[in-house]
């Protein structure tokens, strides 16, 4: 289960972390103007492997991911399919 942050320029997602894109981009600067979008990556009980957008608050993709991760131990329990 990862966040991922997607540039705003060149659309390429990358770890939350990164300060800067590698097209150049100043991401924390981005990220204080609230021009990046947040990704949660995460698996479906059958082993797949999901993308989901979740918006541009670091703070709800952390919320999703948990959600996520609660519901990854009772899967009966996720809602979204």
């Amino acid at each position: 289960m990862s966040i991922l942050a997607e540039c705003p320029f060149c659309h390429k997602r990358q770890s939350a972390k990164n300060k800067r894109c590698k097209c150049g981009e100043d991401m924390d600067k981005l990220k204080r103007s609230k021009k990046v979008k947040y990704w949660i990556t995460y698996r479906m009980p059958n082993g797949k492997q999901r993308r989901e957008s979740v918006g541009y608050s670091i703070e709800e993709a952390r919320r999703e991911r948990t959600v996520y991760l609660k519901c990854s131990l009772n899967p009966k329990q996720l809602s979204r399919s």
